[in-house]
């Protein structure tokens, strides 16, 4: 059991989904026991849940709000097992966000930037490639379900399976879709709810207004 373990714990003589916060070195008193812990992939860790916690506050909501938007509806399964093919350089000469690109394939940690302008999808989707081809991963979140399967699509056309789209859906839809994006160099495209999730390899978010 790890921080971000989905449990199952004693509720009013059900059994009901919890999520593990904190780890403490001692059992506290009045506390009852996690009555199983539901599979071995955590679904965030400390840093994650320290955003989670921060967001519940500025925002007024309950903290288990979050959590559960943190999570699969479903458990994950068969997560990290998702190969990825190769992919092509792109000519990236002119993107907006260039240098931002290039920073985060070497692992640098830059400031939020704000970019104005229209654009279409090849002026960045080839500089997204840089940091993809470095083996991490990009976020791109966009306002409607209805923009993310555009966007997904046209990104497959460059990148083909590392192109996940999230656009909301079934359970089973969502989950499965939260499972492919645990592999790191995974173009990640989807509403908002993506930002709440857990993405190894993370080292570049977009959000497209």
């Amino acid at each position: 059991m790890a921080i971000g373990s989905i449990v199952r714990v004693p509720l009013s003589g059900r059994k009901v989904r919890g999520y593990v916060v904190e780890l403490g070195d001692r059992p506290q008193k009045n506390l009852k026991h996690v009555a199983a812990v539901s599979g071995d992939v955590p679904v965030f860790d400390e840093k994650l849940r320290d955003t989670l916690q921060w967001a519940a506050s500025h925002y007024v909501a309950p903290i288990s709000v979050l959590l559960e938007r943190a999570a699969p509806p479903n458990l994950p399964r068969h997560t990290g097992e998702r190969s990825l093919a190769s992919i092509e350089g792109r000519d990236a000469q002119g993107a907006p966000f260039l240098e931002i690109a290039r920073s985060a394939a070497a692992g640098k940690r830059r400031p939020i930037t704000a970019l104005v302008g229209r654009w279409e999808p090849d002026d960045w989707l080839g500089a997204a490639g840089i940091p993809l081809q470095a083996g991490a991963t990009v976020m791109v979140v966009v306002a409607t379900a209805m923009e993310a399967d555009a966007l997904g699509d046209r990104a497959r056309v460059w990148y083909g399976d590392r192109v996940v789209g999230v656009r909301g859906g079934s359970s089973k839809e969502l989950t499965k879709a939260w499972a492919a994006a645990q592999v790191a160099g995974s173009l990640v495209v989807g509403t908002p709810r993506v930002a709440t999730w857990r993405f190894p390899g993370l080292r570049l978010a977009l959000v497209l207004e």
